[in-house]
């Protein structure tokens, strides 16, 4: 009787012929936090605690006597196999533990850890459930999983005593093997560790577990279920007992294969470089124009004679490294550049070694600005030209005494013409022509040197064969466009010859007479066009004289082109077509 008063006491009057909870544990089983339930074989539900009741949103012994698929919430197909799965662990083993997906009385849903024993009560079988909301931590689970590989992050844990770990879906996936919550082997972990590498990452584990290192944080290739190659790094913490033994540990994997074939590859392209700026002597700086602060690579200061670490970091320790004067017109072209927000800069300037010793130094520097406008940064790289500069001044001075030589040559063979052909009997005009190609010949000398025999524009190089002849009557146009000391020289040649003959016969003869030069050029093709106008009448001569045939046969092969000359009745007209490079 007193059982039977105990159940009533706590079921709320329930059915007095269900079985009663033995009045020593009664008060135990109302105060836990966890919901318990008792059902019979068959499903009926016969007790619930407080915890229960409040657990699914019933009022008190408001479930007893229902089934206990009230409770589920899996659709009916699953449910069916779920309950089976547990009913036959249940009859074989007497205890089932997973997660549940539960329905509240308000059809909303959540998720419990259960824990289901078959006990034996009054002379029958029964099923004793105890279970906790899990949804919360569910939730925060699944959101630190979104997050973790919202980062490219998979998790991991390992118990040591059993040897047995797991991983998550996204470890597994990383690694192209199936995980469904099953447990891993310390020997399947091994296994897909690249074989060069096990060693290391068997090492370096069991220094954590042994307590030898902080942690564990290691980088290791595994082979991938398809065959390929990724590294990984893997970190973890490992719990440790009272007794030093380690306990548990729980970790992270992170995919680097992408990470680091790049970072492999910025440190190939950073060697190369240093070995080029190294090898060819190039120095780099970084300016921080707000702070004025200077970072020198060490190439950098060899080039100003300092050892290694000895600049002092700074915009004024740089500049008082330089003469006086190319300090000032240094620090004038930099606040310039910055005023008008330029990218680029290119510069010159001398330096005074320790030594004593005074160098040229060139270099050029790119500017970055913030959105305002303001200037953030110059990075920028210097060279030692000293020995250029002076190669190229001694140059200079072999090519101006070369010039020096060439005129007195050239100024000799015309004296020597000239009396050679006084008297001789041969037609001034003759004489006059001969003469006349030396000064045009010297013309385009003078100008080649000027430009130290590299390249001149072939607009003075029109112009200035021109000038003795046709000074203010000739009008010139077409781009800038640079010719080769050789072929200078043939079309110096060959527009004197076509202004002697302009001025003879054609255009040039009369005050009114014109000629237009144009030049163009089309994709890779040069096209140059020399036009009379305002002239006498032109008549065909009746044969080829010297200056046409230098100009169709010799102009036309140095420009590897073609040259001809039409003596059209309106003027006469010369054009040359020729490949560009040529």
């Amino acid at each position: 009787m007193a059982d039977v008063e105990a159940r009533s006491e706590l079921d709320g009057g329930a059915d007095p012929c269900a079985p009663a909870v033995p009045p020593p544990y009664a008060l135990i089983v109302e105060s836990m936090s966890e919901g318990v339930s008792l059902s019979t074989e068959d499903g009926i539900i016969v007790y619930t605690n407080a915890a229960e009741d409040r657990l699914f949103g019933y009022a008190r012994g408001e479930l007893i006597g229902r089934h206990v698929s009230v409770q589920n919430a899996y659709p009916e197909e699953e449910n069916a196999a779920r309950v089976a799965e547990v009913i036959e662990a249940l009859r074989a083993h007497g205890r089932w533990e997973g997660e549940w997906h539960n329905r509240r009385k308000n059809g909303s849903s959540f998720h419990t850890a259960s824990r289901i024993t078959a006990v034996d009560i009054d002379g029958g079988r029964h099923w004793l459930c105890v279970q906790r909301d899990v949804t919360a931590e569910r939730t925060a689970e699944a959101r630190l999983r979104v997050a973790m590989e919202a980062g490219k992050l998979g998790s991991w844990w390992f118990d040591p005593e059993r040897g047995v770990g797991g991983w998550s879906d996204y470890s597994a996936r990383m690694l192209g093997l199936s995980s469904a919550g099953r447990e891993v082997s310390y020997e399947e972990w091994r296994g897909i560790v690249y074989p060069a590498d096990r060693a290391g990452a068997e090492a370096a584990f069991a220094a954590a577990l042994a307590g030898e290192s902080d942690g564990y944080d290691t980088e290791y290739r595994v082979v991938h279920a398809t065959g390929a190659v990724r590294r990984l790094r893997a970190v973890g913490a490992v719990e440790h007992g009272a007794d030093g033994r380690a306990r548990y540990v729980v970790g992270t994997f992170r995919d680097i294969t992408e990470e680091r074939s790049a970072r492999e590859a910025l440190e190939d392209t950073a060697t190369r470089l240093d070995l080029a700026v190294t090898a060819h002597g190039i120095g780099i700086f970084d300016w921080y124009v707000q702070t004025g602060k200077v970072l020198w690579t060490p190439q950098e200061e060899s080039l100003f004679g300092l050892p290694p670490g000895s600049f002092g970091g700074s915009i004024d320790n740089w500049a008082e490294r330089l003469l006086p004067e190319d300090a000032a017109s240094m620090q004038a072209r930099l606040e310039l550049a910055m005023a008008e927000r330029r990218e680029r800069i290119d510069f010159a300037f001398r330096i005074r070694r320790p030594d004593g010793a005074v160098r040229w130094i060139e270099g050029s520097g790119h500017f970055l600005y913030a959105e305002d406008g303001t200037p953030l940064r110059m990075v920028g790289t210097n060279m030692d030209v000293t020995d250029r500069r002076q190669a190229e001044q001694h140059q200079r001075l072999l090519v101006n005494e070369l010039n020096h030589r060439v005129k007195n040559t050239l100024a000799i063979v015309q004296g020597i013409a000239h009396q050679s052909f006084r008297g001789s009997g041969m037609p001034s005009e003759a004489r006059d022509a001969f003469e006349g190609r030396l000064a045009a010949l010297s013309a385009a000398h003078n100008l080649l040197t000027r430009e130290s025999w590299e390249a001149a524009s072939i607009g003075q190089v029109v112009a200035d064969a021109a000038a003795p002849l046709a000074a203010g009557r000739i009008s010139t146009a077409g781009p800038e466009l640079r010719l080769s000391p050789k072929t200078a020289v043939a079309l110096a040649l060959a527009v004197h010859e076509l202004c002697t003959n302009a001025a003879k016969y054609g255009a040039l003869q009369v005050p009114e007479g014109r000629v237009d030069v144009d030049w163009s050029v089309d994709g890779d093709r040069l096209f140059f066009r020399w036009r009379e106008r305002g002239g006498p009448p032109v008549e065909p001569p009746a044969r080829r004289g010297f200056g046409t045939r230098m100009i169709e046969r010799a102009l036309a092969a140095e420009f590897g082109g073609t040259a001809t000359i039409d003596f059209a009745p309106g003027g006469v007209i010369c054009t040359l077509e020729a490949e560009l490079s040529s």
